[in-house]
């Protein structure tokens, strides 16, 4: 297992257990395309969701950010999409070319749904 996976393994198992360092020895990758390059839709969550906004990457699966206004959710949909290309380079995964255009946006809710 990497370190990367690891240390995010341990954050979310343990969150008092990390130190701010750990997080400063991760490797950033440089994205071969820019966040610009990439569609990304900004959806409105419902109260029941949480409130504020939603921010996914239809050609980067899994990549998605949220934020109380907009553009904080862009802010935070920034951070999101280093750390996503980061964490596939790391794996040794590709990165997928920007390819969504805006007629063929999915409509998600930003709800997770897991097994019991």
């Amino acid at each position: 297992m990497n370190k990367r996976i690891k240390l995010l393994e341990s954050m979310q198992n343990n969150p008092r257990d990390w130190r701010i360092e750990d997080l400063l020895s991760v490797a950033w990758a440089t994205p071969p395309y820019p966040f610009e390059a990439y569609t990304h839709i900004i959806s409105p969550l419902s109260e029941e969701e949480g409130g504020g906004f939603l921010l996914t990457f239809p050609d980067l699966p899994g990549c998605m950010a949220d934020g109380e206004t907009e553009t904080e959710a862009v802010l935070h949909g920034r951070d999101a999409f280093a750390s996503w290309v980061s964490a596939r380079v790391d794996t040794g995964k590709a990165i997928p070319e920007p390819a969504c255009r805006p007629g063929a946006i999915p409509t998600v809710s930003g709800r997770f749904i897991g097994s019991p």
